[in-house]
């Protein structure tokens, strides 16, 4: 077979291979579509779940600790009542029930919708016998309530039940207070329609329902007693139908692309390596970033290094940056930065290292048989080289450096010589030692 033969039944057949995997990929993209939204979906629902209780719990809150409603309620001032509580049911979408109960857990009022006074009929005895006993033993706080959920002749409430107590509850006991019950039903026809789903209902529990188009309801005992069901929404296959036409497309670009995939993944292994290089090094000096030396402290002759005991860490943190930021502005603060990176790297070794850690901070790796000497030398250069003024447009400063070093110990950890790196430089600026300070050394605290 000749050669062209080859390349055209190679680039034939990784055509016909790339375009199968587009297919693929297309129906994995349909289903996977299909699951995120039908998981959206589900936390929509719960969401809104949620919010109707929450809802609930907080008006509820505000009417049980209103001052005034705790004195209309002892003075038995029925108009009162129903003009500032009562109507939260009867001409509001705040509640769809209230009901006020004595100390002795007997309802004496109840409201509803339309009904423009106390009607005992709206009384729901086991919403009462439910949910009273779970605030019975309570202590008087303000704006507790208890709320949650509750089945009610297979339709579902958000319901929450809370003392009506005045502010100052000190000489009060949770014995003589009056309770405050406000109840709205959870309606699925206007979940349905506010959250855009389609055919929402309350179901009785079912393990065979579909779990990403149901959620189950937990009552206000903490009891599962059904669940919201409803259509799962399927964009997938809509999606689909809408790029058909541009699979055919991409089945044609992959004839030609196939042919010169090698300059393509040619020009990808460059821009691979570019970026590789952008996440390695600091944008604004040009040395290592910290994802940088990690890398570095992972080389195999540096973790050599380390285990032996052949290496030194100095960390170096600028002194005064503040005040120049503040003083002069950043650009200035920032020539500072550039201009100590480059000292630290005209101060170290070939074989040694620079990092930017952020901000202010910097870390030279020393590696050497004698890593000690090695260190203090480079400290030594770069003091040397701090000396001199750095100069931005009409300013001149001067700035120095808290340095601390540490000695990699035979067996230790990288982790550990940064952590004791870090710690002598801490040393250093506490002491506002010029020198270097080495970890483990006593240095005199300035006054």
């Amino acid at each position: 077979m000749s050669v062209p033969l080859k390349i055209f039944l190679t680039s034939l057949l990784t055509a016909v291979t790339a375009l199968a995997t587009v297919v693929c990929l297309l129906f994995w993209i349909a289903a996977q579509t299909d699951k995120i939204a039908a998981a959206e979906v589900q936390k929509r629902v719960a969401h809104a779940v949620d919010g109707v209780v929450l809802a609930n719990a907080t008006i509820s809150a505000d009417y049980a600790n209103w001052e005034s409603a705790y004195d209309w309620y002892l003075a038995a001032d029925d108009d009162a009542l129903y003009d500032n509580l009562g109507g939260g049911a009867a001409d509001s979408p705040s509640f769809d029930m209230i009901y006020l109960l004595n100390a002795d857990k007997q309802v004496t009022h109840a409201y509803g919708p339309d009904v423009y006074q106390s009607d005992l009929e709206f009384v729901e005895p086991s919403i009462v016998a439910t949910i009273t006993p779970l605030i019975t033993d309570q202590p008087l706080s303000p704006y507790f309530q208890v709320s949650g959920l509750i089945s009610v002749d297979d339709e579902v409430a958000a319901v929450s039940v809370g003392r009506i107590q005045p502010d100052d509850v000190a000489a009060l006991s949770p014995t003589e207070m009056p309770l405050f019950i406000g109840l709205r039903w959870l309606d699925p026809g206007f979940l349905a329609h506010d959250l855009l789903i389609d055919g929402m209902s309350i179901a009785p529990l079912d393990l065979a329902t579909d779990p990403s188009s149901a959620l189950r309801l937990v009552d206000i005992n903490g009891q599962a007693f059904g669940q919201l069901v409803w259509q799962p929404p399927r964009p997938g296959p809509t999606l689909m139908k809408q790029v058909a036409p541009i699979v055919a497309m991409v089945a044609l670009l992959l004839l030609v692309g196939s042919l010169i995939a090698g300059r393509v993944s040619a020009q990808q292994a460059r821009d691979y390596l570019t970026e590789r290089l952008s996440a390695r090094t600091d944008p604004m000096t040009g040395v290592l970033n910290r994802n940088g030396l990690a890398d570095v402290a992972a080389l195999p002759e540096v973790q050599s290094a380390l285990t032996d005991g052949r290496a030194a860490l100095l960390n170096l943190d600028m002194n005064g940056l503040k005040e120049v930021n503040d003083n002069y502005g950043h650009a200035v603060g920032d020539a500072a930065i550039v201009v100590t990176a480059k000292r630290l790297i005209s101060s170290v070794r070939a074989q040694d290292h620079v990092a930017r850690m952020g901000g202010d901070e910097f870390v030279c790796l020393v590696i050497g048989d004698d890593p000690a000497v090695a260190a203090h030398a480079v400290a030594k250069r770069f003091a040397q080289r701090s000396e001199r003024p750095i100069r931005n447009g009409d300013v001149s400063i001067v700035t120095g450096a808290s340095i601390g070093i540490a000695l990699a110990e035979p067996g230790a950890a990288w982790d550990k010589l940064m952590d004791n790196a870090d710690e002598a430089m801490y040393q250093a600026k506490r002491s506002r030692s010029t020198a270097p300070v080495m970890f483990g050394s006593t240095v005199e605290i300035a006054s």
